[in-house]
């Protein structure tokens, strides 16, 4: 089994120094991760520059318009002018890369809003455990029941934007350490998520973010 954190940010987009990142997942164990910055590579072509003694897989966190999409396996960014849901799926599946819905507590009601949509464009796996949820174990459970109310995989994930968070959550996978069989073990849901919540004084910045969402969800929901 692979220990693999499947989300994390470097400084390329809003995390830390890939240095850091690299230093950090060995500090806790990780056979490797996945880079998912936002809207580019770099972070992914710089870390597997410097080593390459890790298993790092390229990814991106896309945002939809109904819900945030972790892409794996990928060897280029989707055009700009790609954002809704189905579309970045559409795109993906032509890409043969790996869909994970994150943290879909944070967007329940566009989700709830969408599930036919949904249903027709199926994510490979939803991530359950997302160490920066800030009521950790409430969240883990409703995402678990998301996921099993939509018979899909479920994945962990740090969400790592400081290099200490890196491998607070991660998937272990049942896959030989090569990119192919690690996203095939992931379509065949031979995954399981473990891990824990980041520090309670960063999960309440980010629950001022989460709470401001579901606000925003709520208020276009009425228009």
């Amino acid at each position: 089994m692979l220990k693999l954190d499947l989300h994390l940010h470097t400084c390329y987009s809003d995390g830390d120094r890939v240095s850091e990142i690299v230093r950090m997942a060995k500090f806790k164990g990780l056979n490797g991760f996945a880079v998912t910055d936002h809207d580019t590579l770099r972070g992914y072509k710089a870390i597997k520059s410097i080593d390459d003694s890790l298993l790092v897989l390229p990814g991106l966190e896309v945002e939809t318009n109904v819900a945030h999409l972790l892409l794996l396996g990928i060897k280029e960014c989707p055009p700009r002018r790609i954002w809704k849901y189905e579309e970045v799926i559409e795109w993906a599946r032509d890409n043969n890369a790996v869909v994970i819905m994150a943290h879909p507590i944070a967007t329940f009601l566009s989700i709830k809003r969408n599930m036919r949509l949904v249903y027709k464009h199926r994510p490979d796996a939803l991530e359950t455990h997302n160490s920066l949820y800030p009521l950790f174990s409430l969240t883990k459970r409703l995402s678990v029941k998301m996921a099993e109310s939509l018979s899909l995989p479920m994945s962990g994930g740090s969400d790592a934007h400081r290099a200490r968070d890196v491998g607070n959550c991660y998937t272990l996978v049942d896959a030989e350490p090569s990119l192919d069989d690690i996203l095939e073990s992931i379509r065949k849901g031979k995954i399981k998520p473990e891990g824990k919540p980041s520090n309670m004084a960063y999960r309440v910045e980010v629950g001022f973010y989460f709470i401001y969402s579901l606000f925003e969800n709520i208020c276009f929901r009425k228009k």
